[in-house]
């Protein structure tokens, strides 16, 4: 049993409601508890991040959790998954690259099977979450994906995250408790678009901090 319907003539991925939350341990629960929530219900759920640091943060704390997380990385990233969905292996660690790199298996399509992806945070550049989704277009039925994001994340606090966090509290939130607000997620793609604008390189880092730190130094100046 495969995992794709590769090539479908009208992608739809399915992209659900970004969830934000006031930190990053409340970010790494709530991973946990949607994908434990789908446990049973996909073939696959894959567990993704844009930086290996969030990569292994996310996975560690999935197994400690008592949940078995096999990677797929490499050139080998395509058949790991199909490997890891026939052996019951439900859920698998994937960097975003890695998956936006993956093509199509030679031979018939494969059934049709459901797949979520999780992202365990959005990049600072847009295009790299759009990377992601049009991966996600080539899954027959259509794969979901759902971005959790900490306001401790660096493209978060480049929209002021402690501010947000303090407002927030003021109001009652709970750190256990998620937001899902569309006027954050316009504002947080405009932020990745000025630091499209800003960014100086797009070099390869191990989390998003050194990133902005190798990338796009005006950001930085901009925090402080």
């Amino acid at each position: 049993m495969g995992l794709f319907g590769w090539f479908r003539r009208k992608p739809s991925v399915v992209l659900l409601n970004d969830k934000i939350w006031l930190t990053t341990a409340a970010k790494l629960d709530g991973v946990r508890e949607a994908v434990r929530e789908r446990v049973g219900q996909d073939a696959v759920i894959v567990v993704a991040a844009h930086f290996p640091a969030s990569l292994r943060e996310v996975r560690k704390h999935l197994e400690a959790s008592g949940l078995n997380v096999q990677p797929a990385e490499g050139s080998d990233a395509s058949k790991q998954l199909f490997e890891a969905a026939r052996r019951g292996e439900a859920v698998v660690a994937a960097l975003v690259e890695t998956l936006a790199g993956i093509t199509p298996p030679d031979g018939p399509a494969a059934e049709p099977l459901p797949v979520t992806i999780l992202v365990a945070e959005r990049h600072l550049l847009r295009a790299k979450d759009d990377a992601l989704i049009a991966f996600a277009e080539f899954l027959a039925p259509p794969g979901r994906i759902g971005f959790h994001l900490s306001l401790e994340d660096a493209l978060l606090r480049a929209l002021g995250g402690a501010a947000v966090a303090s407002t927030l509290q003021q109001l009652g939130m709970k750190e256990n408790e998620a937001i899902e607000s569309r006027m954050i997620a316009r504002q947080l793609g405009r932020a990745q678009k000025k630091i499209a604008r800003i960014a100086v390189l797009d070099r390869p880092a191990d989390s998003a901090e050194e990133w902005v730190r190798l990338n796009c130094p005006e950001l930085l100046r901009e925090e402080r």
